[in-house]
């Protein structure tokens, strides 16, 4: 009998070592999983939910983050409820009611704000007024002006400071959708253009060499290129792009190095790549889809990253993530699908995309390869994150999850949270406040040098590759701006 025993607990103790083994064999292949996964293990990287702003599964949708005053501000709240709120690095809470038992933006989609001279503008529906321009002067939000007369709404939009006034595009009754400027000095807001032949629809506003351009719309040439020069009040096509009443949709505006970039259809090339330098008439750069199909999608714009352009494109295979060399003129695929709402942080390039079988999620190139940061919401769902903002160092924006619905979410690098530049290396822009120039200086070359709005856009773009720089910034109104110098941000006062 105690023989029987014996093997019993032998048999036994042979059974637990095989379930060890086995054990160990399964825990090697998960690691080996874990290696050979496409999920971005650089280590130093989290994602972590900020403020579960309406709890529960419910979404509170925060959209237009905006930076102002040392904090940031966005439109947030439940459906009927949705307010301007504020972010202080600790809190996010709502500003003030600004429409009771409303909403005070359009379908939980945001809209525009710009910080100027301690002011937020912005795009708010009080319940009276419609959607009109507001702003919040740290301890109020007004309504500034009634431009659609009543309930109805301008659905003001694109604030851009140009001199001594904030012009934006509004509708009313009578103009339909024009320029229309708001006057710092008087506080007057009256229509800039009114297109004779038809809604003028002007979007994309963005200033070079002191005026701004746009996409607008005629009735003889349909939209095209056109420049808005406050020195004179004129109004200027720049070019019909695509020749009699086809529109060539201008879009993707970004002023690099002293020229300004966007894409353009025509019927013989599709949409492609332009470089205008302000005189005589644009230029194609790019036939990326020979013949007439497009070669640029009109899904994103133009984004700068590393002397290049990324942009989604088709070859005539599939949508794609392209760069375009501005060095070289050369064109690759970067990725295999399109991705949207770009944003640099850490020295990386960092955008929305589908990434499979995972949905669209958090993505980063590092200059050479594509990653997925995070399955942030587990499944094929995908998180499909928007409105990328940097913010004390780090990386803010609106992400869903089956956990927690749309909430506001932050990106972590703990490399950027020790300083890792040498005194030698240390980043100087001086005067400051400055007046129509800015100098900087850097102990190592300067290979892009950025001024944004406190918004986010972008006014100045410049590769000096050397240790200092002289940038022209007289074409910038008073106020505050953020200057990025090779990825590191400083404050800038323009007076």
């Amino acid at each position: 009998m105690a023989y029987y025993m014996r093997l019993r607990h032998l048999f036994i103790l042979r059974s637990l070592l095989k379930l060890v083994a086995a054990k160990k064999y399964l825990m090697k292949k998960i690691v080996l999983a874990l290696l050979l996964s496409p999920v971005l293990s650089y280590g130093q990287l989290t994602i972590s939910l900020v403020q579960d702003i309406v709890s529960g599964t419910a979404s509170g949708t925060p959209r237009t983050l905006t930076l102002h005053n040392g904090d940031m501000y966005m439109y947030a709240g439940a459906p009927g409820s949705r307010e301007l709120y504020r972010y202080d690095g600790s809190n996010c809470s709502m500003v003030q009611d600004f429409n009771p038992g409303g909403d005070i933006d359009t379908l939980a989609l945001g809209g525009t704000m710009l910080s100027h001279n301690g002011i937020l503008y912005l795009m708010g529906n009080n319940g009276v007024t419609g959607r009109e321009m507001c702003k919040y002067d740290g301890t109020t939000m007004t309504a500034m002006s009634d431009i659609f007369p009543g309930i109805g709404s301008s659905n003001a939009a694109g604030f851009t400071v140009l001199g001594d006034k904030i012009y934006f595009r509004a509708q009313d009754t009578i103009f339909s959708e024009e320029i229309w400027g708001y006057n710092l000095q008087t506080g007057v807001t009256a229509i800039v253009h009114d297109e004779p032949t038809a809604n003028g629809f002007p979007m994309g506003f963005t200033i070079f060499n002191n005026k701004f351009y746009f996409s607008g719309f005629d009735a003889n040439v349909g939209h095209e290129l056109r420049c808005y020069n406050p020195q004179g009040n004129s109004y200027t096509l720049i070019q019909d792009i695509n020749p009699g009443f086809f529109d060539a949709m201008p879009g993707g505006l970004v002023v690099v190095n002293g020229k300004l970039y966007f894409f353009a259809k025509s019927d013989t090339h599709g949409r492609e790549i332009y470089e205008y330098t302000g005189t005589g008439t644009p230029t194609r750069l790019t036939d990326i889809n020979p013949g007439t199909a497009d070669g640029v999608l009109n899904s994103t714009g133009l984004n700068l990253y590393n002397n290049a352009f990324y942009f989604n494109g088709n070859s005539g295979t599939a949508d794609s993530l392209f760069k375009y060399d501005l060095q070289t003129g050369n064109i690759s695929v970067v990725y295999n699908k399109p991705g949207r709402d770009f944003e640099i942080f850490g020295g990386k390039l960092y955008f929305t995309a589908e990434y499979s079988p995972y949905g669209k999620e958090l993505c980063v190139y590092d200059g050479n390869t594509v990653s997925m940061v995070q399955d942030l919401n587990p499944g094929a769902a995908g998180s499909d994150i928007w409105d990328k903002t940097i913010y004390n160092n780090e990386m803010y924006f609106m992400a869903i999850t089956a956990a927690t619905g749309a909430e506001l979410y932050k990106l972590t690098d703990a490399a950027l949270a020790v300083p890792a530049v040498s005194a030698a290396d240390e980043i100087t822009i001086y005067p400051n406040p400055a007046g129509n120039q800015l100098n900087v200086t850097s102990g190592v070359q300067i290979s892009k040098l950025e001024v944004f709005s406190v918004t986010g856009q972008l006014l100045v773009s410049e590769m000096p590759m050397s240790r200092s720089a002289t940038v022209d910034i007289s074409g910038l109104a008073s106020g505050v701006y953020l200057v990025k110098v090779n990825g590191e941000v400083k404050k800038l006062v323009v007076e």
